[in-house]
């Protein structure tokens, strides 16, 4: 009613008795349960957000962090559009809700942004206005900031957000020709409002995204271009202090940047992490080719732990520092094995396994397969390159490293082919 006075509209008695009751029951309410109906609602559409990502992005993993970044976006637009709405007469779609779609966008892909985008829209509206036109405007604002921005691809919010709102101008005009309403200056204050609405949003999302990244430990599109040079601080080291392991770091670079190419993964953090996967060998001291097996298998499972304490010195990102732990997974230093093996069948297999855990993510999975075949290169040389790759990879499927990544068999078979290819060019 308050919406129909404010546009000019002409409400009738029935409409005009049906806004008088709405108040009266309103006024019945207590705050307190006005609140809990609210932070209800907002619980129902957030949990049916995070079940339809689960059907629409399968891989995606949403950890506690993403999780909670999500929910908490979403009260305090819940809160703070409540607060601007009842201070001054603004509409609902000035408030800058695709802002959480473009941070989404760029944390998540673009499935996921046009999720958010989606529960942030219905959100608002229910929760505030239950305005159909914010309701359109929100949605089509929301979705286009979710395609235009693609994953880590912060460089361009700014301009997202002018376009988001342009596109919220248009829809919410779209919806006053749909609904039959006449040009006024209120309508066209809505207009203005929708396309600052989307301005902020990009603003916002450009201001907030380091802090919610850093939070969230995701590196940056420019860190992961620092990172990825051969020439950056961490890989210098290795290469003048074992030149030997950077030959090979160099070989699974390559390797890597094959398969996830052939997969589709994110190719720069996939680099990041075959340069970066090493950097532990650097401190790590060389096994005495005479010592026990269980000494020298303890040896080289060490640079994992190395590496992941230096990354943690140079302040590496957490999603950087998960490829250094799960390069190798929990496979097996089977040579090792065998020999303690012919001295005391009874020894502990565990003894000869790196710590893993095995890959969690497409980029962990595509550089756990670039690691090993390029160990398999070294200690199987006379075997057919093509074969080499075939047997590391049903080794690695017999040996369940893949359970926790969700990678296909259609992707093994694509990285396969892309690992055969490259190694015949080798020849």
């Amino acid at each position: 009613g308050q919406i129909l006075a404010r546009r000019g509209q002409v409400i009738d008695t029935r409409a005009y008795y049906a806004v008088r009751a709405s108040v009266v029951a309103a006024n019945r309410t207590t705050k307190t349960q006005q609140a809990m109906g609210q932070m209800g609602l907002l619980s129902a559409v957030l949990l049916l957000f995070l079940v339809c990502l689960r059907r629409l992005a399968p891989v995606l993993h949403l950890g506690i962090r993403p999780q909670s970044m999500v929910y908490a976006g979403l009260v305090a637009l819940v809160l703070l559009g409540g607060m601007a709405l009842a201070r001054w007469p603004i509409q609902s779609i000035l408030l800058p809700h695709a802002g959480l779609a473009l941070i989404g966008a760029v944390l998540f892909g673009r499935v996921a942004a046009v999720a958010i985008a989606v529960v942030t829209a219905i959100t608002l509206s229910v929760v505030h206005v239950l305005d159909p036109s914010a309701l359109i405007a929100g949605l089509a604002g929301g979705v286009s900031g979710a395609l235009i921005v693609r994953h880590r691809g912060q460089g361009r919010l700014l301009a997202a957000g002018v376009i988001v709102g342009l596109v919220q101008a248009l829809a919410l005009e779209a919806a006053r020709t749909l609904y039959v309403r006449p040009q006024t200056f209120g309508e066209l204050l809505a207009a203005a409002q929708a396309f600052g609405g989307g301005v902020l949003s990009g603003l916002l999302a450009w201001l907030v995204l380091p802090f919610v990244q850093r939070w969230v430990g995701q590196a940056s599109r420019g860190k992961l271009q620092v990172l990825a040079d051969f020439d950056n601080s961490l890989t210098a080291g290795l290469r003048e202090r074992r030149p030997a392991v950077f030959a090979a770091t160099v070989r699974v670079v390559t390797r890597a940047d094959r398969a996830a190419n052939a997969v589709g993964v994110d190719r720069l953090l996939t680099r990041c992490g075959a340069l970066l996967r090493d950097i532990g060998q650097t401190v790590t001291e060389r096994p005495d080719p005479q010592a026990p097996p269980a000494e020298r298998a303890a040896a080289k499972t060490a640079h994992v732990e190395h590496g992941l304490r230096i990354a943690k010195e140079h302040r590496i990102p957490r999603e950087l520092c998960a490829l250094i732990a799960e390069h190798h997974g929990t496979t097996e230093l089977t040579e090792l094995l065998q020999e303690a093996r012919g001295g005391d069948p009874a020894v502990d297999p565990a003894q000869f396994r790196y710590p893993g855990p095995k890959p969690t993510t497409l980029e962990s999975a595509v550089l756990l397969i670039a690691t090993e075949v390029e160990r398999a290169s070294r200690q199987h040389p006379d075997v057919d390159p093509p074969q080499r790759v075939r047997d590391v990879l049903a080794r690695l499927m017999l040996d369940v490293q893949f359970d926790d990544c969700q990678l296909t068999q259609g992707q093994l078979c694509k990285i396969q082919e892309a690992l055969i290819a490259g190694e015949d060019g080798r020849r």
